[in-house]
């Protein structure tokens, strides 16, 4: 037993409160930061009302604090005064402190009433965020006439519980017309079963009004709130205690005394109170926070330049006790003063739960590791072991410094100073500022561990995987095997690769610089990747191609001018082989040919090389037999023709060459088919002109010998085809007819004109088809013929 008593005082020697010291600084509004361990609470001291910046008075009448709190919104606020210096000369003493909430914006009002004069207001706001509390603020108006010196209003409870809640009251401001020699302003709290009473207490009946707020904490046991020590049970994580500082109240009290003249607390006199709580069950708890205000003063104003002085400062909890200092100063005469306290309780994990011995603000609970975002902080003075927020770009951390990092938060990465940086706005996750793990949807393409809008210059990008690959040496850009589709620096590219000067044996277009590989024979080659010279000297040029072995039907000789040894050139194309281009240069003949001496010649004898065909071609003189050296030159003649001026006419005069039926035809035999076509025409009722038939008359009765059978053809033609007169004019002088005798020159002259009759007449029927448009064709050569041989017969 003596060894757990011995056990229980060390763990109470180490179980230590925050200790907060409330430092008046005069010269800022704002006086300290929170003093708050759990997250449902904040606890801000304020300066409110500083002499030496905005005094409240006639000319200033109101003061206002406007501020963000970062941890809530909508949140209740509760205020106590914590000091006060106000002037007693004045007809009026009064002030208020109000607050409003909008959203997470506190704005915390003091206003001083009539011709009040207030120097100087510090007090504490708590901004607290809980199911299980109820903050309240409202006045007691003094009905008049009413010499009651004590006035109570009745409040019902926010809601119905088996158990009252706890309630405190603090004193927010009044209003005070001075009339006796005392200022009395005290507010208590008198619960009852439903409700509960607000009781004020005057010294007379100069105070006409009081303003106050109040908090209501109920034992919700689920929530996390248990009332006192004394009731422990384990289930709740936090406990809220509330303690009405009662040492000083009485003015016949020896510590207000003291020696000092009368019943007075005076000259910077200081009053400690110490509370000591019970030390059963009370190690398991430590204190995470506390707030206190004044709830009565009462002060002699005999002397009107005393002025109502009072602070409470220097507070301090060790060891279970509760430790802080009334102050007055100057001439205030203070003849009884009194405090609420507001004491806030977390469960201590390492002592209540070992196994679990880190507390978890957050979830209200004991835990054996912390969350991410969380670090274990040990606190050596609490022996507390509590689980801090890391810097909020950290996502792991063993401390709360923004170096203390141990992983990062999504879209940061860890520095070598064990810091969180922003990874580069292309990365949605990183390892430093040039290593992304994952992109953002604005830089999909990945490449060497990094992100990009567009693809990487001289990369290739999957368009489905938008993985990129680095090309091959100076390639621009790509294929997805690497290969260079166009170059950097202007480099010459030749199968997927890039080179600085042009491949060998290439042709390299010269914008572009795009090559393309010549035949492996070639020294070079052009655009048409035709050699322009051979690899080996050996080798066989034959137009833009190398050979090792020389071209069929070729023949080769050294070109000088090119540089080339073996030139080759085609053979005439009658030669297989030859020594030259020429057709008398053949070593052997192609087929269809055959060689006599060095020269190739058409086997049919009737045939020739024509040079512009390039190929054996019937001769072109008519009649012809043989015409093997040129298809315009006769060498001999058929039988049935005789050789005149190297042309081919019919032996038998009475015989023409028709070149229809291409041989002699008899001059009569024609007449006989005229005068059938002629019939035909008429049969077919087809009508020519009066004047087609009087030239074509005309030209019969002076070129022809008139016989009965022609003037019968004559007569018929009124009403035949104008074809007739061309097939006429065919037999009596085309197809040379031997009728005339006349001298040459009369011959000339008729011949002329009648070549001009003719050709008018050819040209004047458009009507002519089938046969009668061969025959046409017929006449007009032969009038041809004869108007440039100037031979009329």
């Amino acid at each position: 037993m003596s060894m757990n008593r011995e056990m229980n005082k060390m763990v109470q020697k180490k179980l230590l409160l925050l200790l907060i010291l409330l430092n008046l600084i005069k010269t800022t509004i704002c006086e300290s930061g929170s003093y708050t361990l759990a997250d449902f609470y904040q606890v801000i001291q304020l300066r409110i009302v500083d002499f030496s910046v905005n005094p409240l008075s006639t000319s200033n009448i109101q003061n206002t604090i406007t501020f963000n709190s970062d941890k809530f919104k909508n949140p209740q606020i509760l205020i106590g005064v914590m000091q006060f210096d106000v002037a007693t000369n004045t007809n009026y003493i009064g002030y208020k402190l109000d607050n409003t909430v909008n959203g997470n914006s506190i704005t915390l009002t003091a206003q001083q009433f009539q011709d009040s004069k207030i120097s100087q207001i510090i007090i504490l706001c708590l901004i607290i965020q809980h199911q299980s509390v109820y903050i309240q603020k409202g006045s007691i108006i003094m009905p008049a006439p009413n010499s009651n010196l004590i006035i109570k209003q009745t409040i019902n409870y926010q809601k119905q519980t088996q158990n009252p809640p706890q309630i405190q009251a603090y004193i927010t401001g009044y209003l005070n017309q001075v009339q006796g020699d005392y200022l009395k302003v005290k507010l208590t709290v008198q619960q009852g079963q439903n409700s509960f009473d607000l009781i004020i207490e005057r010294s007379d009946m100069g105070l006409q009004e009081v303003y106050y707020n109040y908090i209501e904490v109920y034992d919700d046991v689920n929530i996390g709130f248990q009332q006192s020590f004394t009731t422990y049970q384990p289930s709740p994580y936090y406990l809220a205690n509330m303690y009405q500082e009662n040492s000083y109240e009485d003015s016949s009290n020896t510590a207000l005394n003291n020696g000092q003249v009368g019943n007075r607390l005076s000259n910077q006199r200081i009053l400690s109170v110490n509370l000591q709580y019970p030390a059963s069950n009370s190690y398991n708890f430590t204190q995470v926070g506390f707030f206190i205000g004044f709830t009565f003063y009462e002060y002699d104003i005999t002397v009107k330049t005393n002025g109502l002085r009072a602070e409470i400062f220097n507070i301090q909890f060790l060891n279970n006790i509760f430790n802080f200092n009334y102050r007055v100063w100057y001439t205030s005469q203070i003849l009884g003063i009194t405090a609420s306290y507001l004491y806030f309780g977390m469960l201590n994990c390492q002592i209540s739960n070992p196994s679990n011995p880190i507390n978890d603000f957050t979830n209200q609970a004991c835990i054996n590791q912390c969350q991410s975002g969380f670090y274990v902080y040990s606190n050596s003075q609490t022996n507390l072991q509590s689980c801090n927020a890391c810097d909020s770009s950290c996502l792991t951390c063993n401390g709360g410094s923004t170096n203390n990092c141990l992983s990062c938060t999504s879209g940061n990465y860890l520095t070598s100073t064990s810091s969180c940086a922003s990874c580069p706005i292309q990365c949605n996750q990183c390892t430093s500022s040039t290593y992304c793990s994952s992109c953002n949807s604005n830089y999909g393409f990945f490449f060497k561990n990094f992100c990009y809008q567009s693809p990487p210059p001289y990369t290739y990008c999957d368009q489905q995987t938008y993985q990129c690959k680095a090309c091959n040496s100076m390639c621009a850009t790509c294929s997805s095997n690497l290969q260079c589709l166009t170059c950097q620096n202007n480099y010459y590219l030749l199968n997927g690769i890039c080179s600085q000067n042009q491949p060998s044996n290439s042709y390299c277009d010269p914008l572009t610089k795009k090559c393309a590989p010549c035949n492996q024979n070639c020294g070079a080659c052009d655009s048409s990747l035709k050699c322009t010279y051979c690899s080996n000297n050996s080798y066989y040029f034959y137009f833009g191609i190398c050979s090792t072995t020389q071209p069929p039907s070729t023949y080769c000789q050294n070109n000088v001018s090119q540089g080339i040894q073996n030139f080759c050139q085609t053979c005439h194309p009658a030669c297989s082989s030859c020594t030259g281009p020429q057709i008398n240069q053949c070593s052997s003949c192609n087929s269809g040919y055959y060689r006599n001496g060095n020269s190739c010649y058409c086997n049919n004898l009737s045939q020739s090389y024509n040079p512009i065909t390039q190929q054996c071609q019937n001769c072109i003189v008519s009649g012809c037999a043989s015409c093997q050296d040129d298809i315009n030159t006769c060498d001999y003649c058929q039988s049935q023709y005789k050789m005149i001026n190297n042309q081919c006419v019919c032996k038998n005069s009475q015989q023409y060459f028709d070149q229809i039926q291409t041989q002699c035809v008899l001059i009569v035999e024609n007449l006989n088919i005229l005068t059938q076509i002629i019939n035909a025409q008429i049969t077919a009722n087809r009508i020519v002109s009066y004047v087609q038939i009087a030239i074509a008359a005309f030209i019969i009765l002076i070129i022809t010998v008139i016989t009965v059978q022609m003037i019968q053809l004559i007569l018929k033609m009124a009403v035949f085809h104008t074809a007739t007169v061309y097939v006429i004019i065919h037999a009596l002088y085309v197809m040379d007819m031997p009728i005339i005798t006349a001298s040459n020159a009369a011959k000339m002259i008729i011949g002329y004109i009648t070549q001009l009759i003719l050709l008018a007449i050819a040209w004047m029927d458009l009507q002519i088809k089938g046969k009668d448009y061969v025959l046409k064709e017929v006449i007009l050569v032969k009038v041809q013929k004869k108007f440039f041989q100037q031979d009329f017969i």
